[in-house]
């Protein structure tokens, strides 16, 4: 338990905050500590921001190291409130109040983490988002009250790499945040896996479906994996369901390589959430009508050796889901 932690405050237009890490002695990999310890820092600095932007897109946050202490390992983190437009806020001592929300909000996410060590039903989560939406609103900072909640899939991704930042470290290492509101240990041993993830996030399935000509990339002889093709100078991956042409191709029946196409129906799934964000695009070819051999240009053929993923999986993952729009 960390103590002699008197620093921690909230000033006018910063909060100082202190991460505390108890760590075994003797650690086999001590680089592994510091790593550990920055990609906290890191998922602290996109929760601040996802919680501000719950208030106000203008407000901006910096982050600052401001020390690094011996023993157990203490992280003073110093972050400071700016605006980058006059439009949204009023006139009056907003940074202060922006902090506070901030203290509180953190606090109470990562209470709320401490009690559970995944989520099972999307009702756990609303309680959470209710309370996150009442201390934004509770600001009253804005000219305009238009309040919004932390978008689900930012919240569960923030509250994700919160956990596996802890399980990156040795097996018996702590890590407490210490802020103003008080101090929590972070649990490590939250664990969300990515299907679950998608369903939580997701709730709108769009299938449709599509003639297309597919070129066979890498085909999946055991039948136990999904074929790869290339579709718009992409992989896209997709599982066959047509199980009388899968039959006659597992005995050689047909025969299909890299570089031949497939003349195929397919259907896409696509996941969305309430905002309209897609998260995930599955893909299973329903039908195959016919193998087209295939003759290849040296553009085809490079395509074949290498070509960038068509997420046909969770759209924008990190560590096994992380958001692309993490600046």
């Amino acid at each position: 338990m960390p103590d002699d932690l008197e620093g921690v405050r909230l000033e006018d237009d910063q909060i100082l905050s202190a991460l505390v890490v108890q760590y075994q002695v003797g650690h086999d990999d001590p680089e592994k500590i510091f790593r550990g310890i920055a990609d906290l820092i890191d998922t602290l600095r996109r929760l601040d921001r996802d919680l501000a932007e719950s208030v106000a897109t203008s407000i901006r946050l910096s982050y600052t190291l401001d020390e690094i202490e011996p023993g157990s390992i203490r992280a003073w983190i110093r972050t400071e409130l700016e605006q980058t437009s006059d439009q949204d806020l009023r006139d009056l001592n907003w940074k202060r109040i922006v902090g506070r929300y901030l203290v509180k909000a953190k606090h109470l996410t990562l209470r709320w983490l401490s009690e559970r060590d995944s989520v099972g039903d999307p009702q756990e989560l609303l309680p959470l988002e209710r309370n996150l939406l009442g201390l934004a609103e509770d600001t009253d900072v804005l000219r305009m009250p238009t309040y919004t909640g932390v978008p689900r899939t930012k919240l569960l991704q923030d509250i994700q790499d919160l956990s596996e930042g802890v399980r990156s470290l040795g097996e018996g290492d702590r890590v407490f945040y210490v802020d103003p509101e008080g101090e929590v240990e972070i649990n490590r041993k939250f664990y969300l896996p990515p299907e679950k993830y998608e369903e939580l996030v997701s709730i709108e399935v769009v299938p449709t479906e599509h003639d297309m000509t597919l070129l066979v990339k890498k085909p999946d002889y055991l039948g136990t994996a999904q074929w790869e093709f290339i579709l718009g100078g992409h992989v896209m991956r997709a599982k066959i369901l047509d199980e009388d042409w899968l039959s006659r191709f597992q005995r050689r029946a047909v025969d299909v390589r890299p570089g031949d196409s497939l003349r195929a129906e397919v259907r896409a799934e696509i996941r969305r959430t309430p905002a309209g964000e897609i998260t995930s695009m599955r893909y299973f070819v329903t039908k195959v009508h016919d193998v087209v051999q295939g003759e290849l240009e040296d553009s085809q053929l490079r395509l074949l050796g290498s070509s960038p993923g068509l997420d046909e999986g969770r759209v924008g993952t990190a560590r096994h889901w992380r958001r692309s729009n993490d600046s």
